[in-house]
């Protein structure tokens, strides 16, 4: 169909014949087995981004995508991106709903530019608001969702993505739910919420079609993978994940910071399959050292330290630290040095293993990481620590949902503004502002400013929210 309407289009519209080559590309390449043929379409899609023409906006920002998603010459994800948002010329002439927009922001997060990711997320969140645009505001509050996930802001991360997988049910948005169901079950897992992480990522019917033509199958295939595995379906994961690595090899969607479905494999084969899992978990390195994204590293040189012996394990969890240490990734930073600190101890070096197990259990519980807080602090205690027991009250106390409408209402907005931003009613915003009160033990809006700036945030913060008291001192 695309061909014939270049076809037909001809020499008469350059801007449009642009737009539908970018756009046919883009399609093309999820599709593609050859090598050969991926190659084209990508030089292709260059050539299109080269042009000095408006339409080029669109070619410039598919091609940020893509290098994002395969892995190839990431370094120039940024430039792609930077060209074609255009100082927000793009959103302000193709709207919230446009692709290529959505699509940018996810190549940004696919090669850690996070806080790039979160401004992009933002401008989009603030032009759906002022459209009426609910599939705006679902994709932009679903990546708001992701990258706070990532930066390891756990409570903004299950409000965004809780608000974007609720819209997505309601509107009967096919494409978009499972993404935000893949989201949202990894951050209720983080949560310490197995039950219901499970309940998101299985209530969602995957079609072979969505699979096969979408990578929001995919997403939620490696998701899912991961939530059965810690929920001990370890059949239905390895299921899972072999599945979404025979579709993400076909479509040559190489980034370990996509898609980690080898270390997560990985994980699964472990007691099965050692050779395999070894395999998987060296490749999966590989192809994360050839992206240079801190965060895939980091995650795949844990894993390969979980699975070696304990002298080499040791040193690759340490390597597996130092990498995330320098980044924003505070939640995996965290994992890792739980795994650090576990390796010490059974190694017999108790006292070495407190350090960090100290500041994974503060990480930990800094991002809202319940199970994993949990965890470090029962290393810890094997190690012969005796951490505090968690502080909760306050501002940590309140709900996703009242934490979205608690911080618009600081910000002076009246209750109709609140629920046309957030897209619920008035009387939900009421309920959750007299449960937000209660909680911060205040009862005026006048009052609510002070109380949700009690703790000033630390630089580990992710944007927009506060850190409680570290509970490992």
């Amino acid at each position: 169909m695309q061909e014939a309407a270049l076809e037909d289009l001809g020499d008469r519209d350059p801007d449009l014949a642009v737009r539908l080559h970018a756009h046919k590309e883009a399609l093309e390449l999820f599709g593609v087995q050859s090598t050969k043929a991926c190659e084209s379409a990508i030089q292709q899609l260059r050539d299109l981004a080269a042009r000095d023409i408006p339409a080029s906006r669109s070619a410039q920002l598919t091609l940020a995508y893509l290098l994002a998603l395969r892995g190839d010459s990431c370094h120039e994800v940024g430039e792609w991106v930077e060209r074609g948002w255009d100082n927000g010329r793009f959103l302000a002439e193709e709207s919230c709903e446009a692709a290529p927009a959505m699509n940018a922001i996810w190549a940004l997060i696919y090669v850690d530019e996070l806080h790039r990711a979160h401004v992009l997320a933002d401008v989009m969140l603030a032009d759906a608001q002022a459209r009426g645009s609910v599939v705006g505001f679902q994709f932009a509050a679903g990546r708001q969702g992701v990258i706070a996930l990532r930066l390891g802001a756990l409570v903004e991360a299950e409000a965004s993505t809780r608000a974007a997988f609720e819209l997505a049910t309601d509107h009967n948005l096919a494409l978009s739910l499972p993404i935000h169901a893949a989201s949202l079950g990894l951050t209720l897992l983080e949560r310490g919420q197995l039950k219901q992480a499970l309940a998101i990522v299985d209530a969602v019917t995957l079609s072979s079609s969505i699979i096969e033509s979408h990578y929001s199958g995919t997403i939620l295939l490696e998701a899912r993978g991961r939530i059965r595995l810690a929920g001990g379906h370890r059949e239905q994961a390895i299921a899972d994940l072999r599945q979404c690595g025979q579709f993400a090899d076909r479509a040559q969607l190489h980034n370990p910071n996509f898609l980690p479905w080898r270390s997560s494999l990985a994980l699964a084969l472990v007691s099965q399959d050692p050779q395999e899992a070894g395999e998987l978990a060296q490749e999966e390195l590989d192809l994360a050292r050839h992206v240079g994204a801190p965060r895939g590293i980091g995650i795949a040189l844990r894993v390969c330290g979980l699975l070696a012996e304990k002298k080499e394990g040791i040193k690759l969890l340490e390597q597996s630290v130092a990498v995330l240490e320098h980044t924003d990734m505070r939640l995996e930073l965290a994992h890792s040095l739980t795994e650090l600190g576990g390796a010490l101890r059974r190694a017999g070096a108790r006292t070495v293993a407190r350090e960090p197990l100290r500041r994974a259990l503060d990480l930990a519980t800094r991002c809202g990481a319940t199970a994993l807080a949990q965890r470090a602090r029962e290393e810890a205690l094997a190690a012969g620590a005796r951490p505090r027991r968690p502080w909760t009250s306050g501002v940590y106390a309140l709900t996703p949902s009242e934490l979205r409408v608690a911080q618009l209402a600081a910000q002076g907005l009246g209750n109709p503004r609140i629920a046309q931003a957030l897209f619920i009613t008035t009387k939900t915003v009421g309920d959750h502002l007299t449960s937000t009160y209660r909680k911060l033990n205040i009862s005026s809006r006048g009052q609510l400013a002070t109380a949700m700036t009690a703790h000033a945030p630390s630089d580990t913060a992710a944007p927009g929210y506060p850190q409680p008291p570290n509970p490992a001192e």
